[in-house]
């Protein structure tokens, strides 16, 4: 009903917005996350703003009933842990809001539900940087886009041996100190930047960005194509609080992502129940033994000597997996975890970026962090995730290291390479077909070049496993081919006679040749 408008809340917001994109999805709006041009992301950009705003004003002008998933019970303690921890920053903005700012959200991991969402210190900012604000993740990023990614193709796992080293135009570690050959498990609980980036460019940067497509990122952009510093969380706009925190519960529920937000159902007074056909959508996007090697590989955020959350584990013996994230100049910095319970994600910064010497992910953030999730789960019996019937344990045969292993990551990792050398020759083919189908006749010399390409090509595209493309760029080079057989028919007089002077050239070349090893011979003599 329309009345005197009152702020809203944290909780009422991102409801809002939610319900938005629930009707969005019932009218038919077709979502897209990942861009392949300008182009694509202009028209996608336009559509969605068109679409959202729509369905925003039609809520906001009342009639409706929105029930929510949102738990106040369990947004005081977040609301109330955010503003404890930070309560010692008292620097205001010029619009009288706090300077340091926090956010987290938390996700219940049995239903996939959002349960608690705060954007902000205190309750009169109406602001919700969990869902409205992108920041860099820093290293919060690497388990979603680079380690879990990086185990699905098979070719990588916890004792894997990786050479972290400085190099030029890559990044550099925190601390600038850099150790060598390390595994995987021992690189991801040091967070060493250089290995991220070796592995997100080894498996394909695309290839690791799609899977924050298929976890529904929003504020992605076409800019973050084949970028390598998405490895270590340098996007262009940012990410979400709220997405990392759905990226981390996909983990936690074994690789399985659900699209499931805040909305439980939707009322309208003329159109009754407008939800009851909805239904949550459900995708394996980590396989569940990438998401169970990876998931303990986590837990060493706590326990490794050298973890970089040490001391942030969980009351009881609970289990829990994490990641901190701390960008250039602790600008952003983040702690991310969950249990088979819930996932928690929280960030602290400025909302206008600025340094923070002394800051890191695991001092506010982690702090944050650690006092929700106790709390939370007090009166809770620990639980552990079960291990997968693809997982086995056993001593790594190049170096002897006991670890987890997937019973079928010999043959991923075989698919992944063929997949490697089929996109390498897919791209190779495509350009010299390209060059093939462009390319002119005006000299002698040149029929022989077109000659040479032709083969070159015609003998590689039989090694296509893709047979419709193989079809397509057949038919290009032969069109074309065919092209250059009518110019080669007219200049046939001319070729000849090229080629009876080349035939003549080349006899005096190898007489003169043979002339001049013969000398040598009785130069060497003497």
């Amino acid at each position: 009903k329309e009345t005197e408008g009152t702020d809203e809340n944290y909780q009422s917001s991102y409801a809002i917005h939610c319900a938005a994109l629930e009707l969005m999805k019932m009218d038919g709006f077709e979502f897209q996350y990942t861009f392949d041009n300008k182009e694509d992301y202009t028209l996608y950009s336009e559509r969605y703003t068109t679409a959202y705003s729509e369905q925003s004003d039609r809520i906001r002008a009342g009639g409706f009933q929105i029930y929510t998933s949102l738990d106040s019970g369990l947004q005081a303690v977040l609301q109330t842990q955010i503003d404890a921890s930070l309560s010692g920053f008292t620097e205001l903005q010029e619009n009288g809001k706090f300077a340091l700012q926090g956010a987290g959200v938390i996700v219940d991991n049995k239903t996939n539900y959002v349960t608690a969402i705060v954007g902000g210190r205190g309750a009169d900012d109406p602001f919700n940087r969990a869902y409205l604000s992108a920041r860099q993740p820093g290293s919060t990023i690497k388990p979603l886009i680079d380690y879990g990614p990086a185990f699905d193709t098979g070719e990588y796992y916890p004792t894997r041996m990786v050479n972290d080293h400085k190099w030029e135009k890559g990044p550099s570690n925190s601390g600038r100190r850099y150790f060598g050959n390390v595994t995987v498990r021992e690189a991801l609980n040091r967070s060493l930047n250089t290995v991220a980036w070796q592995i997100l460019e080894d498996i394909g940067i695309d290839f690791g960005l799609s899977y924050l497509g298929e976890m529904e990122f929003q504020k992605l952009s076409y800019v973050d194509n084949q970028v390598p510093s998405l490895s270590i969380g340098g996007f262009t706009n940012g990410v979400r609080v709220v997405d990392v925190a759905k990226g981390y519960s996909t983990l936690a529920n074994g690789g399985v992502y659900n699209d499931r937000t805040c909305i439980v159902k939707i009322l309208h007074e003329k159109e009754s129940e407008l939800t009851k056909d909805m239904t949550p959508f459900a995708k394996q996007v980590y396989r569940s033994d990438s998401a169970f090697m990876l998931t303990d590989v986590l837990k060493g955020t706590f326990t490794s000597p050298y973890g970089t959350g040490r001391g942030l584990g969980l009351e009881n013996d609970m289990p829990a997996a994490g990641k901190t994230g701390t960008t250039n100049s602790s600008k952003d910095t983040w702690f991310c975890g969950y249990t088979p319970y819930y996932t928690a994600a929280v960030w602290v910064g400025y909302d206008i970026p600025r340094n923070m010497p002394g800051i890191y992910g695991a001092t506010y953030a982690g702090k944050i962090w650690k006092n929700v999730m106790d709390e939370i789960h007090q009166g809770l019996p620990p639980l552990d995730w079960e291990q997968p019937d693809t997982v086995e344990r056993r001593a790594d045969e190049t170096n002897g290291i006991e670890d987890y292993f997937s019973t079928t990551a010999e043959m991923r990792a075989q698919q992944s390479l063929h997949d490697k050398e089929q996109k390498k020759l897919t791209d190779e083919l495509e350009a010299d077909v390209a060059d093939f189908t462009t390319r002119e006749i005006s000299t002698v010399e040149d029929t022989y070049a077109v000659k040479s390409q032709y083969q070159a090509i015609t003998s590689r595209l039989p090694l296509l496993d893709d047979g419709d493309l193989r079809a397509r760029l057949l038919d290009q080079v032969e069109n074309r081919y065919d092209y250059f057989e009518g110019i080669m028919g007219q200049m046939s007089d001319t070729i000849a006679l090229y080629e009876k002077q080349k035939a003549i050239d080349d006899a005096r070349a190898r007489e003169a040749a043979q002339k001049q090893a013969e000398e040598n011979r009785k130069q060497a003599e003497k």
